[in-house]
């Protein structure tokens, strides 16, 4: 968690690499760790994983509606050669929850829009 004026880079480096960069992140918390390979650790974990998804679907909707100043470019080649990808990559799993579906769904008009706008 970053506290201002206590947390350093370092930890927050690390932070970002536990709960980006790794596969089943919320194990990577403490009070979690106990539970990997349970059936509650599992799901808790699958739900952790949607949560995070439509929460990044949010944030790439954001970023290419306001990329930052000097970063437009960037932004739209990268959307512009990945959208396909993000749209179709919660398609090819079968198994999600009705509450992820649902969120899903609500951003493909927005995703689709926002990825236009990068054209």
């Amino acid at each position: 968690m970053w506290v201002p004026g206590t947390t350093t880079m370092l930890q927050l480096l690390v932070s970002i690499q536990n709960q980006i960069l790794k596969a089943g992140p919320l194990f990577n918390e403490p009070a979690y760790a106990t539970l990997k390979g349970s059936s509650y650790g599992e799901y808790a974990s699958f739900l952790y994983n949607e949560t995070a998804w439509i929460k990044s679907l949010k944030t790439m909707m954001y970023i290419m509606n306001r990329p930052l100043k000097n970063f437009e470019e960037f932004v739209a080649l990268h959307f512009r050669v990945c959208a396909r990808k993000i749209l179709l990559l919660p398609r090819k799993k079968k198994l999600y929850t009705s509450t992820f579906r649902k969120d899903f769904y609500a951003c493909i008009d927005l995703l689709n829009a926002a990825f236009k706008k990068t054209t």
